[in-house]
C-alpha cells in the first residue's frame, strides 16, 4: 500500500513523505508526466497521503476510512475535477468551495486532472486563488507537461517531474506484482518506453497490439502502395481521438528501430524486436535522410496534438509528411 505501490519516482516519494511528516506541505503542486506514467494515480496517492489519519507504519496507509474514501473519490475533503476543458466557471466553483473548512480532517485538496485543458481565462481566474490560498487547501494539477499551463501559474506551485522508470523495473513489476510470465513481460517492458501503463496495455490490449503490427505494415509498404493505398490503410486502423498520442509514439519509436537497424544491421536495441523482419524491409528501401525527416515530422505532429486539430487530420497530415520523408533521397 501507500507510497509504495507507485512504480520508481523514489525522489519525489521521499520529498513528499518529508512533507507529509513535517506538516510543511505546499498549496499547490503541478504534477506533470506522460500519461503512461499515470500522473493522475499518483496524484490521487499523494492525496490519500495528506488525508490519512493513520500515524503508524506506511503513509498513506491504504486501508484506513479516510484512504478508503479518496480511493472511491467520495471524501469529504477532496474534490476531483475531471473535465478535459476545466472554464471559468469550473474554477470560480473551487474558488468558493476552497475557502469552506475541511469537514473531516486538517486540509481540503482538489486535483486537477487535466491541467493541459484549462482555457488560459481559467489560468488566469486560478491565479487569485494560488496568490491567495486558505492555509488549509491545497490545490494538485496534474498535466502531460509543466509547458502546457501558463508560467504564472508554474511559479506558484510546487514542480513534480515523473520520469520514466528503468527497463529492468518495468519488467519486475510485470511479475511480481502483475503475475506474468517472464517472456511477455520482458517484450512489454521492452516497449514500455518506461511507462508501466503503457507495457499494461501491450499485454492486455487485444487491438493495441493489432494496432501496433498494422501501423508498421503500413510504413513499411508506404513507398510501394503510394499515397492512396496508404491512406485507406489509415482509416482502417480505426484511430479514435484517445489513441493518436499512441500512434505518434509507435510511429517515433519504431522509425527509431529501423534507424538504428540500418547503423547496426542486427536486432540488438531495438523497441520492436518481434518486428525485425518489417524494419529490415522498410530500412533497405529508404535512406537515413528518409527515416531521420519522418522522425521530425512525427515529432511536429507530435505538439499538433495539444493544439485544436482533429484525429482525422493530424493522422492524414503523419502519413503525407511520413510518405514524402522516406520518398526524398
Amino acid at each position: 500500500m501507500g507510497f509504495s505501490t507507485v512504480l520508481g519516482q523514489d525522489h519525489l516519494k521521499k520529498e513528499l513523505l518529508r512533507q507529509i511528516s513535517g506538516d510543511t506541505l505546499n498549496h499547490a503542486y503541478l504534477i506533470y508526466g506522460h500519461p503512461g506514467l499515470d500522473p493522475q494515480g499518483f496524484a490521487k496517492t499523494f492525496a490519500q497521503g495528506i488525508l490519512c489519519r493513520e500515524t503508524r507504519g506506511e503513509v498513506p496507509c491504504g486501508s484506513c476510512n479516510d484512504c478508503k474514501k479518496v480511493l472511491s473519490r467520495n471524501h469529504e475533503d477532496l474534490g476531483i475535477y475531471d473535465q478535459e476543458v476545466l472554464k471559468v466557471e469550473d474554477v470560480r466553483s473551487l474558488e468558493k468551495d476552497i475557502h469552506i473548512k475541511p469537514y473531516r480532517s486538517g486540509k481540503k485538496i482538489y486535483i486537477i486532472n487535466h491541467g493541459e485543458g484549462m482555457t488560459p481565462q481559467g489560468q488566469n481566474a486560478l491565479l487569485k486563488t494560488l496568490e491567495e490560498p486558505p492555509g488549509f487547501g491545497i490545490i494538485l494539477i496534474v498535466a502531460r507537461s509543466k509547458e502546457a499551463l501558463l508560467p504564472t501559474i508554474q511559479s506558484r506551485c510546487q514542480g513534480l517531474g515523473l520520469k520514466p522508470v528503468s527497463e529492468e523495473g518495468i519488467y519486475s513489476a510485470l511479475i511480481s506484482t502483475y503475475g506474468y510470465e517472464d517472456g511477455k513481460a520482458r517484450e512489454a517492458a521492452k516497449i514500455s518506453g518506461g511507462r508501466i501503463k503503457t507495457a499494461l496495455r501491450f499485454l492486455q490490449d487485444e487491438d493495441y497490439e493489432n494496432r501496433r503490427k498494422q501501423l508498421f505494415s503500413l510504413y513499411k509498404d508506404m513507398k510501394e502502395k503510394g499515397i492512396t493505398a496508404s491512406l485507406e490503410s489509415l482509416d482502417g486502423l480505426s484511430i479514435e481521438k484517445d489513441q493518436v498520442e499512441e500512434v505518434l509514439e509507435l510511429s517515433y519509436s519504431f522509425f527509431r528501430d529501423v534507424l538504428l537497424y540500418k547503423a547496426l544491421q542486427r536486432p540488438q536495441g531495438l523497441i520492436h524486436r518481434d518486428q525485425e523482419a518489417v524494419i529490415k524491409t522498410l530500412g533497405s528501401s529508404c535512406s537515413n535522410e528518409g527515416v531521420l525527416k519522418s522522425l521530425k515530422e512525427i515529432e511536429k505532429m507530435q505538439s499538433h496534438t495539444r493544439a485544436n486539430v482533429s484525429t482525422k487530420s493530424i493522422l492524414e497530415m503523419l502519413v503525407l509528411n511520413i510518405h514524402q520523408a522516406l520518398s526524398d533521397k
